[in-house]
């Protein structure tokens, strides 16, 4: 099941596991577009019992808060397919089902009302319309605190409360408290406890990416959520969360666009940073420069990268120019678009850093120069290579989630009208290349 999910990869879903146990794995859902969970980063742990597949994987996530009606704080995902949920009898758990089928089927609790996952709460239409506009509401704010900017910084070292945690001992790492509070009593681990499923590093490059190519939509989603909620107010609370089993909180969209454009300075010069160590490396006769040596004279053997020309800075393997031509007949033709990649040392297992030293009009590059592509082969730089050429002769992906320039998107994908004002927009893009 591991095998096959990773030679057909998500572009929503991916999974981590390490080969001496295959049996606990990790798997990192991005919050489906046009939701309040749009483009969060939400793990969650799937350990199978001996008895698998005749019985669910044991299902949690990070147990930061109440992200859905069956997203409890404690970390429970509640679905029937699990065992945690009640459903009829179709719905439960059969060795029909497996790996994929969990994961899509968290996936699908992520919808675009949240609020109507919770059965049995009877109001009247306009109050049922308050409850999910203001459960839409904070669902959206947490999405971009906790799963973006706590993430982020977490795995930057740059949370002052995580930085507080990792220097105390084992013991408080494992303090919980009991409360008594609104529907009986409830045990919640205390907030200031590390919690395993939503924090670790094992997605820390994909994160790294993910952030990079959907910042400016995060920064989109606060300008427009910020206009809808008075800074400072307090969530509401929902029918159904009571005691610890809550989603609290309260709005601050000026602090998430402070820590958003942080986040952002400090990754997008990490490329720097690995350009100044690379040095290092070549002294340390690290086996990555090597293989990047070696996957580039093949490439350059094979002749195998029409219109794309490669050379490296001062012969240092670790930082490559890639020149790529505007092929006839499509709306970059003539165009030159020159890309600066950087590799880590750690490669295939961190991506290298790409970003377009040429401005790029394209639904698949942000405004920042980042090309979003994804791979089959990660050790393969010709297969990475051939998928960001590929940006300027295939048609842009239809997901959503893959639509980096939300601008370039709408036109694109708009009016005949607003088709034609992208392939204008391509077409100067294309001209200005070669000033």
């Amino acid at each position: 099941e591991l095998l096959e999910y990773l030679r057909a990869p998500d572009d929503q879903i991916f999974i981590k596991y390490k080969d001496d146990n295959i049996t606990e794995v990790r798997a990192l859902i991005v919050g489906p577009v046009n939701t309040p969970y749009a483009l969060g980063m939400f793990e969650f742990i799937m350990k199978f019992p001996p008895e698998y597949p005749s019985v669910p994987p044991h299902t949690t996530d990070g147990g930061q808060t109440r992200f859905n009606p069956n997203f409890y704080s404690n970390g429970k995902v509640c679905l029937s397919i699990l065992g945690t949920w009640r459903g009829e009898s179709g719905e439960q758990w059969s060795s029909a089902h497996g790996i994929s089928s969990v994961l899509l089927s968290i996936q699908s609790l992520m919808t675009e009302t949240p609020y109507e996952n919770e059965p049995g709460f009877t109001c009247s239409a306009e109050t049922h319309d308050w409850y999910k506009q203001h459960y839409n509401r904070k669902i959206t704010h947490e999405t971009i605190r906790i799963s973006v900017c706590d993430r982020m910084e977490t795995l930057l070292g740059m949370h002052e409360r995580y930085q507080l945690m990792t220097q105390s001992n084992a013991t408080a790492s494992t303090t919980s408290t009991t409360t008594t509070g609104g529907s009986g009593d409830a045990t919640q681990t205390s907030p200031f406890v590390y919690r395993p499923a939503m924090y670790t590093d094992d997605f820390g490059d994909i994160c790294k990416r993910l952030f990079l190519w959907h910042v400016n939509a995060y920064l989109s989603i606060c300008e427009r959520e910020c206009k809808l909620v008075k800074a400072g107010a307090h969530f509401i609370h929902m029918p159904f969360e009571g005691g610890h089993n809550i989603m609290r909180g309260q709005y601050d969209y000026a602090r998430l666009e402070q820590r958003l454009l942080k986040i952002k300075h400090i990754l997008l010069h990490e490329a720097t940073a690995w350009s100044e160590a690379s040095k290092q490396w070549i002294r340390d006769e690290c086996g990555a420069g090597d293989n990047l040596r070696g996957q580039l004279q093949q490439i350059i053997n094979a002749n195998c990268l029409e219109g794309m020309d490669i050379s490296l800075e001062d012969d240092n393997p670790y930082i490559w120019y890639i020149s790529i031509f505007g092929k006839p007949l499509t709306p970059y033709d003539d165009g030159i678009f020159r890309l600066k990649w950087v590799f880590h040392k750690d490669f295939p297992q961190v991506w290298p850093r790409a970003v377009f030293l040429t401005p790029v009009y394209h639904c698949h590059v942000t405004a920042d120069g980042i090309p979003y592509y994804r791979v089959k082969r990660e050790e393969d730089i010709k297969e990475h290579l051939q998928q960001i050429a590929a940006l300027f002769t295939d048609d842009p992906s239809p997901n959503p989630s893959t639509h980096v320039n939300s601008e370039a998107a709408a036109l694109y994908f708009g009016t005949a009208d607003e088709r034609r004002q992208y392939m204008r927009s391509v077409r100067r893009c294309a001209m200005r290349s070669t000033e």
